[in-house]
């Protein structure tokens, strides 16, 4: 592609090839002179083959350095985490599912996490006070040897439609998730003790 100046860079339509390195002819540069820019991409497709098939694969989603990468199903109710081999390959390498006492509905609806904590939500779509959604927030343990989440509380949430949106603070003493029937958000406070 050619363009008069590198300004014009920004305007060149989106072709088929947008995720292959292209060059892009330039008349003048800052100088005067023609020149030629290469743009390379940002992001590769890694062909991460989807190990499971479930109608929701990919509701929620996170990757933690050192523990692996995390799919939810929230129809099949499992917490899927992957982890990187030494040849460059995924693998599945831990499942996690809502305690099976639980009425759970949408687990995996949302992950929200930090350095410490990973938070996955299941809000239920007719929420009452038997029907309940959960917040499941667990321990992340950055192991080499054992990389695995331990699940330290669930927060049952009667009436509401809860975490179909969360954060987390960074320094992980605010968990925000969202009430959906009243269109607000509730701030949990760590207790540090």
């Amino acid at each position: 592609q050619r363009v008069g100046t590198a300004r014009d860079i920004s305007l060149l339509p989106l072709t088929e090839n947008e995720y292959k390195p292209y060059k892009v002819w330039v008349d003048k540069n800052t100088q005067g002179n023609w020149t030629v820019y290469e743009r390379q991409t940002n992001y590769t497709n890694l062909d991460f083959t989807k190990i499971v098939a479930g109608q929701n694969y990919g509701t929620g989603l996170c990757f933690i350095e050192g523990v692996g990468y995390f799919v939810a199903d929230s129809e099949a109710q499992i917490l899927y985490q992957y982890r990187l081999l030494e040849n460059n390959q995924w693998t599945l390498y831990k499942t996690y599912e809502p305690n099976g006492a639980l009425s759970t509905q949408n687990y995996g609806y949302t992950i929200t996490h930090n350095d410490e904590f990973l938070v996955v939500s299941a809000p239920h779509d007719n929420p009452s006070s038997t029907n309940k959604s959960y917040v499941f927030i667990y321990k992340i343990v950055n192991d080499k040897n054992l990389p695995i989440l331990v699940l330290e509380q669930v927060e049952d949430i009667q009436d509401f439609r809860a975490g179909t949106s969360m954060a987390l603070s960074g320094d992980g003493n605010i968990l925000y998730f969202n009430l959906i029937n009243y269109g607000i958000v509730v701030p949990y406070q760590r207790d540090n003790d």
